[in-house]
């Protein structure tokens, strides 16, 4: 426990009492001053998590997670936190995880955001927010992406011990180093599994021993009856009846859409009308040669929009001539794109090719999806009427006439 030295002052003790969350702490504070009076109790933080647990489809849904496995990196603080020692970790993960399958968010020590301030740390995860991290921003709560997360990255920080409360699974990017003491906490770090140096690994962790959580947070569910008597009792009116801890008010969240995906084909089944595509899409500027690139027109990366070999036009359109009118401006712009597509006003979506012809598609997946569904389509042979999109949550079908 830190600053226990400011307890007594002038040989009395400053707080009329000090709320401890476990046993050990009691013992701790008797050995500063045998007067301090010590209140136990659960932590309030936790209760408010557990009751927040039956609301988490909402707060996926504030985090566009629905469909997706969330992966949620928490840091704290200094140089041995997770930012600290790995400040890439975050646009690693977001730009090589399946983008359709993952949403990877992040929440930062108030600290950290303090000693550098918000447009230094949007600075270094620059290339992350553009590749589709979800950050949780300065004074927002976190707990709603604690929630809402399927599995967390963590380090020393008390987050861990929340999200192993919590049930979540976690991997341990960092263990802090020389900061951290023998505790319960760091007795809990060396259960966890490490963060592999190449990303997830295949097999999802348990969560971690409840007999391990017990030694750090004492009787969870009790915080409110707890508080509450202490405090009627401080101002000496009789003690009201509790309410129960309340869930966590749902949050705006922070979602920046990819501007360019590289698509690989995982399995494309085709018959003379239909067609059944699997793809994996990524937001990694790099990628093997199996891959096609495809970009918005809006991406500010001059390079990646040269490289494309399909892009789409992030604008809405009021007319279909319009936008066929801008694709086909995309397409005399840039010589390496095999096809450009624009969404029209009726939501149907246009696609003009290299070749000078132009199709519409009916599509219930999103404007990217079906311009790389499209671009497969237009390298086919025999091109199918109705092609089913498998990909996450971005999965659809497209049909081209």
């Amino acid at each position: 426990m830190s600053g226990l030295a400011g307890l007594v002052k002038n040989g009395r003790v400053v707080p009329h009492t000090v709320v401890v969350a476990h046993e050990r702490q009691v013992a701790a504070l008797k050995s500063v001053d045998p007067r301090v009076h010590a209140v136990l109790t659960a932590d309030p933080c936790l209760d408010r998590i557990t009751a927040s647990a039956a609301h988490r489809h909402r707060y996926r849904r504030a985090f566009d997670a629905d469909g997706r496995r969330m992966v949620l990196l928490c840091s704290t603080w200094g140089p041995h936190s997770l930012f600290g020692t790995d400040p890439r970790l975050a646009e690693r993960l977001v730009s090589t995880l399946p983008a359709d399958e993952y949403r990877v968010a992040m929440t930062l020590h108030p600290n950290v955001w303090q000693r550098h301030g918000p447009l230094q740390v949007r600075a270094w995860l620059r290339q992350a927010l553009a590749a589709g991290l979800a950050l949780v921003p300065p004074g927002h709560d976190w707990r709603q992406a604690m929630v809402a997360a399927d599995l967390v990255i963590s380090d020393h920080g008390s987050l861990t011990s929340y999200a192993a409360a919590a049930g979540k699974p976690i991997l341990l990017a960092a263990d802090g180093g020389p900061e951290v003491i023998a505790s319960p906490l760091s007795r809990l770090l060396a259960s966890l599994p490490r963060l592999p140096p190449d990303g997830l690994p295949d097999a999802i962790p348990t969560p971690v021993d409840p007999a391990t959580v017990a030694t750090i947070f004492h009787r969870p569910g009790t915080a409110a009856a707890t508080m509450n008597a202490l405090f009627y009792r401080i101002m000496d009116l009789p003690v009201a009846d509790p309410r129960p801890a309340e869930p966590i008010p749902p949050g705006e969240v922070e979602l920046t859409d990819p501007t360019h995906y590289r698509t690989t084909i995982r399995d494309a089944r085709t018959s003379s009308a239909h067609a059944r595509l699997t793809i994996r899409r990524t937001t990694a500027r790099h990628g093997d040669s199996g891959g096609s690139l495809s970009a918005a027109d809006t991406t500010p990366d001059i390079a990646l929009l040269e490289s494309a070999s399909a892009i789409w036009a992030d604008f809405p359109f009021h007319s279909r001539e319009n936008a066929v009118e801008h694709i086909r401006s995309l397409l005399s712009r840039l010589p390496g794109a095999r096809l450009a597509t624009a969404k029209t006003p009726d939501g149907t979506v246009v696609a003009a090719f290299r070749d000078g012809s132009l199709i519409s598609a009916r599509t219930s997946t999103t404007l990217s999806a079906t311009t790389a569904a499209l671009h497969w389509w237009s390298t086919q042979a025999r091109r199918p009427r109705r092609i089913e999109v498998d990909a996450g949550a971005a999965s659809g079908a497209v049909e081209p006439r």
